[in-house]
C-alpha cells in the first residue's frame, strides 16, 4: 500500500518546475524501470487525471517539442517528519492521464539534472563532478518552466490555476494498476 501522506493544497507553498522528458531517448516505461527505492528513493506510480488538457492556453512557441513528454515536479509534497520531504514527478502521457512516481526524498539534484543520454552505448548515465551544464541536450529533463502559486496566503481560490491543477491530479490519484 502507498503510504505517503499528500500536503493539502491550501499550505502547499513550493514552487513547481516544469521539464521536457526526451522519450526519444527513453521511454517513460525504461524510465521507471531504472528506479529504485535504495537508490533514488522511489515509492511507487500512481495515475490522476490530466485536467490541464481542458482550458490550457499554450501560447505559441511554448508547445512541448516532438519527442518530448511534459513533466512537472512537486517538491515537498508528501511532508514527512524527522527526515526529507518526498516529492512527485508527473508525466502528462497525452491520454488525459498524468502518471506520477512518488519519491520519499527529494530527486532534483540527483536525477532531474543529472541523468543523461548517452548516444554512444545508448544508455543512461549519470553526469559526475561538477556543475552540469542544464542547456547540454543530452540531460534527459530539460527545465523550461517555474510555476509559483501565486500568493503566499494560505488558500485556494487567489492561487496560479495551472499549479493547482498539476497539485490536485496527484490529489485525486490512484494506485496504478499492473496486469499479472
Amino acid at each position: 500500500p502507498f503510504r505517503l501522506k499528500q500536503i493539502q493544497y491550501r499550505s502547499y507553498q513550493r514552487v513547481i518546475e516544469i521539464y521536457h522528458f526526451r522519450a526519444t531517448y527513453l521511454s517513460v516505461f525504461d524510465f521507471r524501470n531504472l528506479l529504485r527505492r535504495d537508490a533514488h528513493g522511489y515509492m511507487d506510480t500512481l495515475v490522476g487525471s490530466d485536467t490541464l488538457l481542458k482550458d490550457q492556453y499554450i501560447p505559441p512557441g511554448d508547445e512541448v517539442p516532438a519527442g518530448c513528454i511534459e513533466v512537472a515536479y512537486l517538491p515537498g509534497v508528501f511532508p514527512r517528519r524527522k527526515v526529507s520531504d518526498g516529492s512527485a514527478l508527473g508525466f502528462r502521457m497525452g491520454n488525459a492521464n498524468i502518471e506520477w512516481f512518488c519519491f520519499e526524498r527529494c530527486i532534483s539534484g540527483e536525477i532531474l539534472e543529472r541523468w543523461m543520454w548517452d548516444p554512444e552505448s545508448r544508455k543512461v548515465q549519470i553526469a559526475e563532478g561538477g556543475v552540469v551544464d542544464e542547456n547540454d541536450p543530452r540531460l534527459l529533463f530539460d527545465r523550461v518552466a517555474s510555476l509559483g502559486k501565486g500568493t503566499e496566503r494560505r488558500v485556494v481560490k487567489a492561487a496560479h490555476k495551472e499549479h493547482n491543477q498539476w497539485h490536485g491530479s496527484l490529489w485525486d490519484a490512484k494506485l496504478r494498476r499492473v496486469k499479472v
